[in-house]
């Protein structure tokens, strides 16, 4: 049995095992149990189902890297601050590969999408607080775009077997979704920018 330090990591990592070889809904929190040779009760010393193991895992991909890393961008460096956490998160998501290709063959994407559209949401939401930022029912909207749009081809991506690198793919996103993110952290309204 692993160390009671380890035993989360090992509950993540027999998540990702299970959810790269079959569906969510067959994944039971007693097969997690019998992956890691640990009784129900030490489970729920962790996490309270099955669904908050694979929030964890959206979590640490879309949401600590960017806690951690945006104290250190100044007021000025919001393109490259943006390119560097989205290149993060791309990164994150091959480094799972074998998970993330597994949810995206053995699942429907709406199976998945909500946990990973909720961790990018909170991501932007952190950095719309670290800037002083309000969520205004169009920022609000700008929101659902961005992680609406990043899910879809976070999706493509995986069904493409992964062509493009990282870096591609945070460039494609900052590029076009440039003008949203903007608008989300600009004291303006979208269509005052785009009156410039």
């Amino acid at each position: 049995m692993p160390r009671q330090n380890n035993l989360r990591e090992s509950l993540i990592s027999a998540f990702e095992k299970l959810a790269s070889e079959r569906p969510l809904s067959s994944i039971t929190v007693g097969d997690l149990c019998r992956e890691v040779g640990i009784s129900r009760n030490a489970f729920y010393t962790y996490f309270d189902s099955k669904e908050s193991v694979l929030k964890a895992i959206m979590h640490a991909d879309f949401v600590d890297y960017p806690q951690r890393l945006f104290p250190l961008f100044g007021e000025d460096d919001g393109e490259v601050s943006a390119l560097l956490l989205m290149k993060k998160s791309y990164e994150n998501v091959i480094n799972r590969r074998a998970f993330y290709t597994g949810l995206e063959a053995h699942n429907k994407a709406q199976d998945y999408a909500a946990a990973m559209g909720n961790a990018m949401k909170e991501s932007f939401l952190f950095t719309m607080e670290q800037r002083g930022c309000q969520v205004t029912p169009e920022r609000d909207y700008i929101l659902e775009f961005l992680t609406a749009g990043q899910i879809a081809i976070i999706v493509k991506w995986i069904r493409s077997g992964f062509r493009e690198t990282a870096e591609e793919m945070a460039r494609f996103y900052i590029g076009w979704t440039g003008t949203a993110m903007k608008a989300l952290y600009d004291d303006r309204t979208f269509l005052e920018m785009a009156g410039e």
